[in-house]
């Protein structure tokens, strides 16, 4: 316990050196294995914002690991958009003494690094927290239901409307948020899909995601999809522009998380901006952190 302690305190330090605040926000997920080279690929997959990923621990010369490592390819085609696969090789040079933290006793073995970094007191955010793989089948099913449980399901992450509105309504409540809506128009009342929340986690704090249920909300439906008396066919999604008031609909065909995931790219706000919130947001909490020992002091 207390040797993990220490090699967890030596990761922290190592990681908060020259750490990104997040990858580039991309599709997410490739349709083949990332294999990870040297220390620096697992540091940034640790801090990284918003990106999910199923990492195969394994040895370049074992053959079991190779074996695993062309499952590893299927499980990737499977998830793209969704989840990164990712290769790590345990002769990669400096990741050791990670591996010790993460108390890996079986080559090869897999680890689910999900979206979100475990939350420190400070405000400033951690490291993400790796989860083991313990079924006794592997399958690129089941290896598919591991990695999804990645994607975050707190309810804030997906805002529901079910009052019934108008518009200049809608307007009102979500102007001050500073940036677009995504709303996603569905005829049943039920949780928001994986991919829709893996949408929402993509954009956070980039963009606003609602889901309005048709026959709950009539009007405001109507008004998101045309203003007709019939609505067409759902689900339907939307971009709600807070600065013109526009409504554009998605008209890609069928939901594809690569393909709406580059579609709303062009109204949420920029990575740039992101970043530049993400250091405002930091040096607030570093200002309230200081305080705060002051206060004490």
């Amino acid at each position: 316990m207390v040797r993990n302690a220490i090699l967890l305190l030596s990761i922290m330090a190592l990681l908060a050196v020259a750490a990104p605040a997040s990858v580039p926000f991309g599709l997410g997920g490739t349709n083949t294995v990332q294999d990870i080279t040297s220390f620096k690929d697992l540091k940034q997959i640790l801090v990284s914002d918003n990106e999910v990923y199923l990492l195969l621990v394994g040895d370049s010369l074992d053959l079991n690991s190779v074996r695993l490592r062309l499952l590893a390819d299927e499980v990737a085609a499977e998830l793209h958009g969704f989840v990164t696969v990712a290769f790590l090789d345990v002769r990669v040079p400096d990741v050791d003494f990670i591996l010790s933290s993460w108390n890996v006793q079986a080559i090869p073995s897999w680890k689910l690094i999900p979206a979100a970094r475990t939350t420190r007191p400070n405000g400033l955010g951690g490291l993400k927290t790796p989860v083991d793989y313990k079924e006794t089948s592997m399958t690129v099913e089941s290896l598919k239901r591991f990695a999804l449980q990645g994607i975050p399901q707190h309810k804030g992450l997906v805002d529901r409307i079910d009052k019934d509105m108008d518009l200049a309504t809608l307007h009102s409540a979500v102007a001050k948020a500073g940036v677009n809506v995504t709303l996603l128009i569905t005829d049943k009342d039920k949780a928001p899909s994986v991919l829709y929340r893996r949408l929402a986690h993509k954009f956070v704090q980039r963009m606003v995601f609602v889901d309005v249920v048709a026959p709950q909300c009539p009007k405001l439906a109507r008004a998101l999809t045309g203003g007709t008396k019939s609505l067409p066919e759902l689900p339907v999604i939307v971009v709600y522009n807070t600065a013109t008031k526009a409504v554009t609909t998605y008209t890609g065909g069928a939901f594809n998380v690569n393909k709406l995931t580059e579609w709303l790219s062009g109204y949420a706000i920029t990575d740039v901006a992101y970043q530049q919130k993400r250091a405002q947001e930091k040096e607030a909490a570093i200002h309230k952190l200081a305080t705060a020992k002051g206060k004490k002091e």
